[in-house]
């Protein structure tokens, strides 16, 4: 009988399919033997998705393609902790809450306001219906004429009620995306904080297990800055973090997330990008905060930093890549520091290697 041989070759995703001859009992979860090439198993899948109503997902196709190709099922992807709620300021909720309440008060104001004239209308229609002289209708028109100007006003005076709560509605808007934006920044840097940092990551991470493609992730520690703050203050201390952001920010790309984790701690993740460019680029940063020392107060400070980097393994957490690329920049700082480490890609024995920084 000819049936399916299967192999993984690294990714199950990349798996690879070969004709071969084999008994029909060594492989059970193929019906037909017809199926011999990677777009019949994908016709299969595809068939599979419909019959039991799931959606097209690449989550649920990759589920049917490897039970039809006898693969493995695919591993439960570990779950990203969920983003912490930016709290809202209490002034904000209050103004909120007196908007609110000034609409419904308007609201109401106008309704009683239709409801008197529609009162007012009906009975000076009564009235028309059971007038006989002659100058009775001239004075019943008179009064409608009246009331109807009343009720213009009023409306004219809601409209404008509701002008102005519109614009302070726009204004409680912008504050709350103020207040969301700074929430999400360090405010020192300017950079993202932690917050943003673990939405950022947990985004790149989805795109990346979507697409199959690499992703780095790089801990960066300033070198000896408890010295810098002894030394010269915690002013100036400020000034060095504000510096080395200000410092990396154009050399990175759009598509990088330059983050600050904490103290005098970085993170840049780099999407899209192999170890060798990580390499690369981890070096050149290294090397631009070699040539921009720390002008303040007239002193010059020379600024260097240690950094680990380590590439993301399939189904791995973001934590447990953050504490991968944090071991290999602690051993950054005990081989000499001023220096990049890499993380190999399986945690074995002596789990990093040393980088020159003049790679």
């Amino acid at each position: 009988m000819l049936a399916l041989h299967c192999k993984a070759d690294g990714d199950p995703r990349r798996a690879y399919l070969r004709a071969t001859t084999v008994p029909a009992e060594q492989c059970p979860h193929i019906a037909e033997a017809h199926i011999v090439t990677p777009v019949e198993i994908a016709r299969q899948a595809l068939r599979r998705l419909t019959d039991l109503s799931l959606p097209p997902t690449p989550e649920n196709y990759e589920a049917q393609y490897r039970a039809v190709a006898g693969l493995p099922p695919p591993e439960p992807i570990a779950p990203q902790p969920a983003p912490i709620p930016t709290p809202v300021p209490a002034p904000t909720l209050e103004a909120v809450r007196a908007l609110l309440q000034g609409m419904a008060s308007t609201n109401e104001g106008l309704q009683a306001d239709l409801s008197q004239f529609s009162q007012e209308s009906s009975s000076l229609l009564a009235e028309l219906e059971q007038s006989t002289g002659p100058a009775a209708p001239g004075e019943l028109f008179r009064a409608m004429v009246t009331s109807s100007t009343w009720l213009l006003g009023q409306v004219n005076s809601t409209q404008q009620e509701l002008e102005r709560t519109r614009q302070q509605l726009t204004q409680v808007h912008s504050e709350l995306e103020r207040v969301q934006s700074q929430a999400g920044t360090d405010v020192l840097t300017g950079l993202p904080n932690r917050r943003a940092l673990d939405t950022a990551l947990s985004r790149e991470l989805a795109r990346a297990r979507r697409s199959s493609s690499t992703l780095c992730l790089a801990l960066i520690d300033i070198d000896h800055f408890k010295r810098v703050n002894d030394q010269f203050g915690h002013v100036v201390g400020d000034q060095a973090l504000t510096h080395l952001a200000q410092v990396f920010k154009p050399a990175i790309r759009e598509t990088d997330v330059l983050a600050r984790f904490g103290g005098e701690e970085f993170v840049l993740v780099l999407p899209d990008t192999p170890m060798v460019g990580a390499e690369f680029m981890l070096n050149r940063l290294l090397r631009a905060i070699e040539r921009a020392p720390l002008q303040a107060n007239g002193d010059r400070i020379e600024l260097r930093f240690s950094a680990g980097l380590a590439q993301w393994q399939p189904e791995e957490s973001a934590q447990a890549l953050i504490e991968r690329a944090d071991r290999a920049m602690y051993e950054a700082k005990a081989a000499g520091r001023a220096r990049v480490m890499v993380a190999e890609l399986k945690e074995t024995a002596g789990s990093s290697q040393q980088l020159s920084p003049s790679a």
